[in-house]
């Protein structure tokens, strides 16, 4: 009888320190979890003011490039607006300054990059340069 008592004093202890602890776990486990969601949350605020301040540059620096494009073809040849190679070179412009900002961005990001982040980026800097471009055509 007294084997089964002190058994049972040795489990009920066990079953108290196996509580405390995971209660103590999972204290832990919460801290952490409060730890990541806070470095997270400041971590996308970093990598949105990222995405707006290179989608704004570059945004202004291919609307200047159109503009210049536009004022071109206005000193060159009106028919230069229907040429086909203008709309192509155009398109590829679009392309390659697309290109390097979305290396620029990725690079001062560390590397994450979502399509989210991507497009976001690329999108400012198409609506930017659009502006741009529009206003200087209507002037």
């Amino acid at each position: 009888m007294q084997i089964y008592n002190s058994f049972l004093i040795y489990k009920s202890l066990a079953h108290f320190f196996l509580v405390k602890f995971k209660k103590l776990f999972y204290l832990r486990i919460y801290w952490e979890l409060l730890y990541l969601w806070i470095n997270f949350k400041t971590y996308r605020d970093m990598i949105n003011e990222v995405i707006k301040k290179n989608g704004t540059i570059y945004g202004i620096i291919l609307g200047v490039i159109l503009a210049l494009i536009t004022a071109t073809m206005y000193a060159i040849d009106l028919k230069l607006f229907v040429s086909g190679w203008i709309g192509g070179l155009t398109f590829a412009l679009y392309v390659v300054i697309g290109i390097l900002l979305l290396v620029k961005t990725k690079k001062e990001i560390n590397g994450f990059f979502s399509f989210k982040d991507a497009f976001t980026t690329f999108f400012i800097a198409v609506i930017i340069a659009l502006l741009i471009s529009v206003l200087f055509s209507i002037l």
